[in-house]
């Protein structure tokens, strides 16, 4: 007889509810794709904004909400072309950087995909100004949030602290909003 611990059964249910997820979330996406009437398009869309997204979509005439998660498998869905036209023309969500095509090129400079990702291969002037560039003050406040533990602890690095010291700046540029850091002294 196999005798499991209470840890052991805990992480294997926990692995089997992500399965048992996944799974729904994949039929739910597979039934959705046939349901769709033909001659219908759809588009891919993502959820870059950190927070969940829920947009209404109406196929075959009945509204069904899409719901983008900020992590996993449900950060990315399919909308309708007709829908995500209208959002584009309409909504903030578009504009804001908190959804975006992903079978387009990004050009909105509210969305940035991976703040570690974010800036690879830029240059000091190239941060600022692709930070000068944004919009949304919740983008600038990922920022914040992401690199404020690492100023705390004193692991944050030169080009860390130029955009975080930039993200501040542009915040209180757009909501008169002032961050205050740990002074780099210590003191």
């Amino acid at each position: 007889m196999n005798v499991k611990t209470k840890k052991q059964l805990e992480d294997e249910n926990a692995e089997l509810k992500q399965q048992l997820m996944e799974k729904a979330v994949q039929i739910s996406n597979t039934a959705a794709s046939h349901i769709v009437a033909p001659g219908i398009e759809m588009v891919p869309i993502k959820n870059y904004g950190g927070t969940i997204v829920t947009v209404v979509d109406e196929i075959n005439g009945q509204e069904k909400p899409i719901v983008l998660d900020t992590h996993g498998i449900k950060q990315q869905r399919k909308i309708t072309l007709e829908k995500w036209l209208e959002l584009e023309r309409e909504s903030a969500l578009v504009k804001d950087g908190y959804i975006a095509r992903t079978d387009q090129p990004v050009t909105n400079p509210n969305i940035i995909d991976g703040l570690d990702e974010f800036t690879k291969g830029l240059k000091e002037d190239a941060i600022r100004d692709r930070i000068a560039q944004i919009t949304n003050a919740n983008v600038l406040h990922r920022f914040n949030d992401y690199l404020s533990p690492k100023e705390r602890s004193k692991t944050i690095n030169a080009k860390e602290l130029l955009v975080l010291a930039a993200a501040r700046d542009r915040i209180f540029e757009l909501t008169d909003l002032r961050i205050v850091g740990i002074d780099p002294a210590g003191e």
